[in-house]
């Protein structure tokens, strides 16, 4: 897996590079940019980025995976809502 950075969303703020444990992101020419040889891949830095600007992206190899991983009836199944003493839980 690879973190990115999309240039035309990042602001430059600065939240990842505070938050990257390992120090893998650092901010030039306007965005952030994630040195990919220093990077651990932890995904600290997406959840704290305000513009969302920051991606994951998986090898073929783990997206075939993660495709494999979901059954086929998957999709059709709905949840199973049931009543009780008025209130509905799942």
């Amino acid at each position: 897996m690879t973190v990115y950075v999309d240039k035309n969303t990042c602001i430059s703020c600065g939240a990842c590079a505070l938050h990257c444990p390992v120090g893998a992101i650092t901010l030039e020419d306007g965005s952030a940019h994630i040195d990919s040889s220093i990077c651990i891949a932890c995904t600290y830095c997406i959840p704290k980025c305000y513009m969302r600007a920051i991606h994951k992206e998986l090898s073929p190899g783990e997206a075939e995976v993660a495709v494999s991983d979901i059954p086929a009836s998957a999709s059709k199944t709905k949840p199973v809502v049931k009543k009780t003493n008025g209130f509905r839980v799942r």
